[in-house]
């Protein structure tokens, strides 16, 4: 197909949109010519790379539901791939027979009505004249012995998935309809594979989306390929989505004739962080910090911490995590199982890949927009599902979520007031100036990254986010936690309320 297109069209770069088959032929084009694919559209997401496994509890029971219907729908591409020659031979003079053949799937996979026995009607999702005219295409072409050797094909060939590491760089979009076999998977899923940067859940149709609702798959082509040629639109989701960054680089540079020198023993690196390090300290009920740093933040030397909660199930949650050793892993396995790590923004993943060796069963969870960053597509991070608005079922009887400017926003109850606590990332900044190089301590004094508030350079993405953003904000400080814990500088161990409510005044 890339042939044809370079045949038609030289060196042209071309849009790819694909159902069925179309799906894998259109989502092998992109993996094998990235070069040539501006953009990549399915309505069904067909193939994943080896290596790829479902990991969250909807990805789980996706996999269920599938494997299901696959032991009752899946026998015709069982014969076809392994007989096809047989199979065509007999239908070669059996009209009859190819139109039972092709009306059975027809009233298997379309969202057709059906009735109390579940028997579906034909007639009602299609029209007479659209079947028989699909069925004609075989028999007047004597066509329905070469149609088959494409499943063969993709047996010899061993083109059902890709190879193991394979991550489709393409600006892929899904309109995900409710095939009522196969079923789309879960987004989180499907972005292990494809470079997903749009996803529509349609609200009719089936497995013959162009037939059953082609205005509904035209429409959502059609904003896709629109928002991929828009560059005005990308360059200003860049801008929204980095604005909070622009400062800390700015400052970076600024201290790099200082403040990128790290300590070289233990009692300057204990002046710059808050020892007891890298050992996980109890902060409430199910809760505990891991302290560690520092690290170099674009000519800043930052103190980072990792906090560790325990679900409800026994499960741990891995929030941020930190340089991963031997040691700290001993002291975290000895307070539960290891089974969610959580890059809460889309600066705090860089120390993940260890901890993905070290727990491989783990689910790993991005912030949203942080698996399109081409630093960490580069990476050898693997993220399995992306954080949402609310928290998903794997924790959502344990905490409460939201996302706000900053990064994820958690609590959990458990406090000895009765308050719960509540964990940020960079929202807040309080750094000790004690702690801070001379020329980083100006820098973050005058940015106010030191007085437990939000800092002056991350201001810009809730004036950016407008009513939505402050909105957010202004439910955190309705919490009234007891405790707050964020990535850099003193928690506020007592009394969060009220200095929630202080390092906020600047919204208000």
């Amino acid at each position: 197909m890339h042939a044809l297109m370079t045949e038609l069209f030289g060196d042209a770069r071309y849009l790819v949109q694909g159902g069925d088959w179309g799906a894998a032929i259109g989502s092998w084009m992109a993996h094998d010519h990235s070069e040539a694919v501006a953009a990549l559209h399915l309505n069904m997401v067909l193939l994943q790379a080896k290596d790829v496994s479902p990991k969250t509890l909807d990805e789980l029971a996706w996999k269920a539901r599938r494997e299901k219907l696959a032991k009752e729908e899946t026998g015709y591409a069982k014969e076809q791939g392994t007989r096809p020659q047989t199979l065509g031979i007999a239908m070669a003079d059996s009209p009859v027979g190819v139109a039972a053949w092709i009306l059975e799937k027809f009233g298997a996979w379309a969202g057709a009505p059906r009735d109390e026995q579940g028997r579906p009607d034909l007639w009602q999702a299609f029209n007479e004249d659209t079947l028989l005219t699909n069925i004609m295409l075989y028999l007047v072409e004597g066509s329905f012995i070469t149609s088959t050797w494409i499943y063969r094909g993709r047996v010899l060939e061993g083109s059902g998935e890709f190879p193991v590491g394979s991550r489709i760089k393409v600006p892929t979009g899904v309109a995900a309809f409710p095939d009522p076999v196969f079923s789309p998977p879960p987004r989180s899923h499907a972005r292990k594979t494809y470079n997903i940067v749009h996803w529509s859940e349609m609200a009719a149709g089936g497995h013959f989306a162009a037939l059953e609702e082609p205005e509904l798959l035209l429409a959502d082509m059609r904003r896709f390929f629109a928002a991929q040629a828009s560059s005005k639109a990308r360059r200003w989701r860049r801008l929204v989505g980095t604005a909070g960054f622009v400062g800390v680089a700015a400052i970076g540079l600024w201290a790099l004739t200082g403040g990128d020198r790290r300590p070289k023993n233990t009692e300057a690196r204990h002046r710059a962080t808050y020892p007891p390090l890298d050992v996980p300290k109890p902060v409430a009920d199910g809760v505990w910090i891991v302290d560690s740093g520092p690290i170099n933040a674009m000519g800043l030397a930052l103190p980072v911490r990792m906090t560790i909660l325990r679900l409800n199930n026994g499960d741990l949650f891995l929030h941020s995590p930190t340089p991963f050793s031997a040691e700290v892993a001993k002291a975290v396995d000895a307070l539960g199982r290891v089974r969610h790590l959580v890059a809460p923004n889309i600066a705090h993943w860089t120390f993940l890949a260890d901890w993905q060796r070290a727990y491989p069963d783990a689910t790993t969870w991005a912030a949203p927009g942080l698996q399109d960053r081409a630093q960490v597509r580069a990476s050898s991070v693997r993220f399995d599902a992306e954080l949402g608005q609310t928290a998903p079922a794997e924790w959502a009887d344990t905490l409460d979520q939201s996302l706000v400017p900053g990064g994820l926003a958690l609590t959990r109850s458990g406090s000895s007031t009765g308050r719960p606590s509540l964990l940020l990332v960079d929202l807040i900044e309080n750094l000790d100036p004690d702690k801070l190089p001379p020329i980083a301590r100006r820098l973050m004094q005058a940015s106010a990254a030191t007085d437990g508030t939000t800092a002056r350079y991350l201001r810009l993405p809730v004036r950016l986010g407008r009513a939505d953003a402050k909105k957010a904000v202004l439910a955190i400080v309705a919490l009234e936690p007891d405790r707050v814990i964020f990535a850099h500088g003193r928690p506020f161990d007592s009394n969060g309320a009220a200095q929630l409510k202080r390092a906020f005044g600047w919204l208000t």
